[in-house]
C-alpha cells in the first residue's frame, strides 16, 4: 500500500551530522529498557475484558505518529518521514514459534482492536506471516513470560534497518504499582535518547486518553 511520505534534504537537515555518524557504525542502534506504570491501564482493560497486547499496541501506533522521528526510514539513500506507520506484531502460534502478524494504521480504538484480534488469531493458527509489513511500520513484540530488563532485537546489519522495535515484558509489582518493562530500540541516525523521552511521555498520555474511552469509566 502506498504510504504519503515527505523526503528530508540531507545538506540542509539540521541533523545531518549526527545522521551521518552513527550510519556509519557496524550496528548503529540505541536502545533503552525503562519501567512503564500501567496500573490504571490494567484496571480499564480487565474490566473491559479487552487485550492489553492490544491495547497497549494501540497506545505505542498513537504515541509513533506523535514523535516524527519515530515515522522516519532510510529508503534509497534517502531519508523519508511518513505520515502514517502501520504495526507489525510477534504472535505465539500453535507450534510455540514466533509468528508475525499485521494492522494496517488506524486512529480508531474500536477497529483497531478488531484487526488486532483478528489478526492474532489468524496468526496464531499459521505458520507463516499473516500480511505484509513494509517499511512504513514499527515492530512490536511482548513477552509476557518473564521481565525483559535488557533487549537486543535482530536487524538487518548494512541494509539500512531503520524501523523502531519496540516491546514489553510481564507484570511486576513496585511500589505498590503494576509496572511493565518497556524496551525500544532504533537507529541512532535518526532517534536519540531524547526523541524517546518524549515517545514515553506521548505513551503516557495515550495510556490516560483510552482509559477515558472506558464504557464503565466512574465519572466523579
Amino acid at each position: 500500500m502506498y504510504r504519503h511520505k515527505t523526503v528530508i534534504p540531507l545538506e540542509t537537515w539540521d541533523r545531518k551530522f549526527i545522521f551521518e555518524t552513527f550510519s556509519q557504525r557496524q550496528f548503529p542502534y540505541v536502545g533503552l529498557t525503562t519501567p512503564v506504570d500501567v496500573t490504571d491501564l490494567i484496571k480499564t482493560v480487565k474490566e473491559n475484558r479487552w487485550s492489553f497486547y492490544g491495547v497497549m499496541s494501540y497506545a505505542v501506533s498513537m504515541a509513533v505518529h506523535s514523535v516524527a522521528e519515530f515515522k522516519r526510514r532510510i529508503e534509497k539513500e534517502q531519508v523519508v518521514e511518513f505520515d502514517n506507520v502501520d504495526l507489525s506484531f510477534t504472535v505465539l502460534n500453535k507450534a510455540n514459534n514466533c509468528n508475525f502478524a499485521y494492522v494496517p494504521y488506524t486512529a480508531d480504538f474500536s477497529q483497531f482492536l478488531h484487526v488486532f484480534s483478528e489478526q492474532k488469531q489468524k496468526a496464531e493458527n499459521a505458520l507463516l506471516p499473516v500480511g505484509e509489513s513494509g517499511l512504513s511500520c514499527i515492530y512490536v513484540t511482548c513477552t509476557p513470560w518473564y521481565r525483559t530488563t535488557a533487549v537486543v532485537q535482530p536487524v538487518e546489519i548494512g541494509k539500512d534497518d531503520t524501523i523502531p522495535r519496540i516491546g514489553w515484558g510481564a507484570f511486576f509489582e513496585q511500589n505498590g504499582k503494576t509496572m511493565v518493562d518497556f524496551t525500544i530500540q532504533a537507529h541512532h541516525g535518526l532517534i536519540d535518547g531524547y526523541h524517546i523521552h518524549l515517545f514515553l511521555e506521548a505513551l503516557s498520555e495515550q495510556m490516560e486518553r483510552i482509559i477515558t474511552l472506558s464504557p464503565n469509566r466512574n465519572i466523579k
